[in-house]
């Protein structure tokens, strides 16, 4: 009986412990997998994140607060070519990182004006 206790442990444990490499995603430079977002472009380095996109010529600079492995926060602190950015510099985007295979992660986004969850490949180290 505790042979079998072990065995149903165990499995239920390697089910739901898949190994998340989010430190594979600090850094580095990413598109989004939803082609309706293929025109934005993230660059990433350890504290500081650039978003740009290209149809819009929009560029949005952010802090990024690791607050652990898999969950970090971005305060906007730069935006160019965007009628409303006075209204967002200091906002704070939460970031958690939910699962992550080879080149690609999928994170849950939230703000005080959406939550949304996105999947992103990493193109460049």
């Amino acid at each position: 009986m505790k042979y079998l206790i072990f065995l149903l442990a165990l499995f239920v444990l390697s089910c739901n412990s898949q190994a998340k490499n989010c430190s594979d995603f600090r850094t580095g430079t990413f598109k989004y997998l939803d082609k309706s977002l293929d025109h934005i472009t993230i660059t990433r380095n350890d504290s500081i994140q650039v978003e740009y996109n290209s149809k819009d010529d929009i560029t949005i600079i952010t802090n990024v607060e690791w607050k652990s492995r898999c969950r970090y926060i971005l305060t906007y602190i730069d935006v160019t070519n965007y009628e409303y950015r006075d209204e967002i510099i200091g906002k704070k985007i939460y970031v958690k990182i939910l699962e992550t295979d080879g080149e690609t992660y999928v994170s849950q986004v939230s703000s005080s004006t959406t939550e949304l969850k996105t999947t992103m490949i990493k193109i460049k180290q």
